[in-house]
């Protein structure tokens, strides 16, 4: 499948969304808006850093700070997510 219908694929998705409730949230879970809607900002490539950064420092801290201090070590499977969750959702990682 080519990346043109990958999109409309998941425009398509996005606007069967339409009806329900809480259009906001949708926008959000699915990164798609809806059709004629325009968005309430524009992201910046510096934005999308400066979240990736944060992301990933704040799950290597977070992971060394329960490994200091004797903490659940289930949490962390949580500072995991949060150091390889930019790594994951990136393009060149989904089919």
């Amino acid at each position: 499948m080519s990346t043109e219908q990958q999109m409309k694929t998941s425009q398509q998705v996005r606007e069967s969304y339409r009806k329900l409730p809480f259009q906001a949230f949708w926008t959000w879970l699915t990164g798609k808006e809806l059709v004629g809607r325009k968005p309430m900002w524009r992201s910046t490539s510096i934005e999308a850093l400066t979240w990736s950064l944060i992301w990933l420092f704040g799950g290597i801290f977070g992971s060394i700070y329960i490994l200091q201090n004797d903490a659940n070590p289930l949490l962390l499977i949580a500072t995991t997510i949060f150091s390889v969750a930019e790594i994951l959702g990136h393009p060149y990682f989904v089919d």
